[in-house]
């Protein structure tokens, strides 16, 4: 329905009556019409054209603009207004009134209205200016989100707070002005504003909140009241900061606080602030020292994560929780390894040094080597994650535990010796690390490896292949393959599973690139997601005959596979499941599955065994089917 024309026996129209009619162009309203609620066509943004009686004694309408019939409240503008003229005698403006008024360039307040209301603008994208009245006193919540033509603000002395998302995405936003009567900013309220260059925050504000400035790129320079008490977590991520000084009485620095200010080069730590969060400067590329008082109590391990340039991480003297050695943070008795600075190129770690922090050296990318005490027995998640430099590194005897990602991303690092006592591995032990050799200790008694790839001491499962092996046959009593463990073998291209096999984790052969083809053994249910993603050269993959599941994007990137057959036993298609494969021509199902029907290129999901509630879509297409 395009056009729609009420009855003249309609004397009343409900709040959202017509919300989500988006396919709707034009209205005619009754002149008997004496109630409208809230936003009537809220989302009817293909409207053009409204129609209303002169006669009826309840509202007007004046070029594409609704208003009551005394001109007192302003309603509703039709999205294809391109300029307005708002009469001196509206001293209300209705929620959402403007929004989706894409052509509008300049709007003028009558000095009556006293509140903007909530989305009032939202989505104007053609607002270039606003010109607020001067009795103004508050502005609603996403009152000018995405209004990405407006380029000076200047808000009026009176209004004492700017609420959730008010300039959110106004990317052309340059000056703002914002007057001392402000004492509270909610979150996002300037959130993408890309190009606003400078902001003074008025003295009377307390908290910085959530993603405030978040996303303000061309942010260089910002004055913080000298009162304020705390910055809210993402307040400033990725901003073009270069430098900031952060007031003395802060408190609270949340989590992400300046995280991905890619320009900032100097920051100071305030006297009293007590907990660094995790993610507080994560990649900051360009940050170079970090002092840190002797107030601090507490420091993320991931603090000052993806800082490569970061040299100079000391600890105050008198601080009674941490000290600092060789720009590495420790416990004050240095029993306990925190944080390491980005920009290290070695470590010697204590000899009284027992336990290492999760992500301690994470994205410390120019490190290139590393010796662990023997004190030591647990190496945790991520410890040296996307140390990308780091070529060499030697596990003491005692190490117990490897964990998850421990090694992550480590392109440089040639080998990996497991020791004997290693009696738990994690997994992606080598994903990321195309160089990698693994070696194992033969007196290990919970772990074998054999031609490259890492066993459990029965060789019943498979934790991790050394990414230079070319073929692999696995033994038949192998029955699991845990998560990642092929993770980009790019050069291995035979690969012959167990008969027994009943679990292909997720990932697990993500990325073996030159793999031409599978077959996946009758005790397998579930192709799990991503289990083929990025298998490029993969041009065959035989499915088992009781297939129940085929996961999330599990044939991704499959570039090469041209035909895939769907065993009549396949009872769901997750979305996605053959991303990217641009190649694939032919879908066969075997005999006639219960669940699935194609036709042309699309894959229909049939109606009388619907979908279980946790997934979506009820029909899947994919790229290089031919209709």
């Amino acid at each position: 329905m395009k056009e729609l024309s009420l009855p003249p026996c309609i004397t009343a129209l409900g709040s959202e009556a017509l919300c989500d009619c988006t396919g709707i162009t034009a209205v005619d309203l009754p002149k008997n019409l004496s109630i409208i609620g809230k936003e009537p066509f809220k989302n009817c943004r293909a409207m053009q054209h409204l129609t209303l009686p002169d006669t009826n004694s309840a509202y007007c309408l004046i070029d594409g603009v609704l208003y009551t019939k005394d001109q007192t409240v302003l309603l509703y503008a039709l999205p294809n207004i391109s300029a307005v003229t708002i009469p001196d005698t509206v001293h209300t403006i209705r929620k959402a009134a403007f929004s989706y008024c894409t052509q509008l360039k300049t709007v003028r307040l009558p000095y009556a209205v006293r509140y903007i209301p909530e989305r009032a603008f939202y989505q104007c994208s053609g607002l270039e200016e606003i010109v607020f009245s001067e009795q103004l006193t508050g502005i609603g919540k996403k009152a000018f989100e995405n209004c990405c033509s407006l380029t000076a603000i200047s808000i009026p002395e009176g209004v004492n707070r700017i609420e959730e998302s008010t300039f959110e995405g106004c990317s052309s936003l340059c000056m703002v002005g914002l007057p001392e009567s402000i004492r509270v900013v909610r979150k996002k309220a300037f959130k993408d504003c890309s190009s606003l260059k400078k902001i003074v925050v008025p003295k009377h504000v307390k908290t910085i909140p959530h993603q405030a400035f978040y996303g303000c790129t061309g942010l260089k320079e910002i004055i913080l009241p000298r009162k304020l008490k705390a910055i809210k977590p993402r307040s400033f991520s990725h901003c073009g900061l270069a430098r900031i000084t952060i007031p003395a009485h802060i408190a609270e620095l949340g989590n992400h606080a300046f995280a991905y200010c890619k320009a900032l080069r100097e920051v100071n730590i305030p006297e009293q602030l007590s907990h660094i969060e995790w993610g507080t400067f994560y990649a900051c590329v360009h940050l170079k020292q970090i002092h840190i008082p002797a107030n601090v109590s507490y420091i993320s391990n991931d603090a000052f994560s993806g800082c490569p340039r970061l040299t100079e991480l000391t600890v105050a003297i008198d601080n009674p929780h941490y000290c600092s050695l060789g720009n590495i943070i420790y416990s004050k008795d240095m029993t306990e390894l925190c944080c390491a600075a980005g920009g290290i190129t070695a470590a010697d770690i204590p000899k009284n040094t027992t336990t290492i922090h999760s992500k301690a050296f994470f994205m410390c990318t120019r490190l290139q080597y590393i010796r662990i005490p023997d004190a030591v027995h647990e190496i945790p998640p991520y410890t040296f994650a996307w140390c990308k430099n780091l070529h060499s590194i030697t596990i003491p005897a005692g190490i117990t535990e490897i964990l998850y990602g421990a090694f992550l991303g480590c392109t440089s690092l040639a080998s990996l010796f497991i020791p004997a006592h290693v009696q738990e591995l994690g997994e992606h032990l080598t994903e990321g690390a195309p160089n990698i050799h693994l070696e194992i200790d033969p007196a290990n008694p919970w772990y074998c490896l054999k031609s490259g790839v890492l066993y459990t001491k029965d060789k019943t499962e498979v934790l991790a292949v050394s990414p230079s092996v070319t073929a692999v046959r696995l033994p038949n009593t192998v029955r699991a393959i845990k998560k990642a463990a092929f993770f980009g073998c790019t050069k291995l291209t035979t690969l012959v599973l167990s008969k027994r096999l009943t679990s292909i984790e997720h990932s697990a052969f993500k990325g073996c690139s030159s793999l031409t083809d599978i077959t996946i053994p009758s005790g397998i249910r579930h192709v799990e997601p991503y289990t083929f993603d990025g298998c490029t050269a993969l041009t065959n993959s035989i499915l088992p005959p009781e297939l129940n599941r085929i996961g999330n994007k599990a044939f991704r990137n499959c570039t090469s596979l041209t035909a895939i057959t769907i065993p009549q036993s396949v009872c769901h298609i997750a979305p996605y499941a053959f991303e990217g494969c641009t190649q694939l021509q032919q879908v066969i199902f075997t005999s006639v599955n219960l669940f699935y029907y194609r036709r042309g290129n699309t894959i229909y999901k049939k109606k009388e065994y619907p979908e279980p509630p946790s997934h979506g879509s009820v029909q899947y297409q994919y790229d290089g089917l031919e209709s």
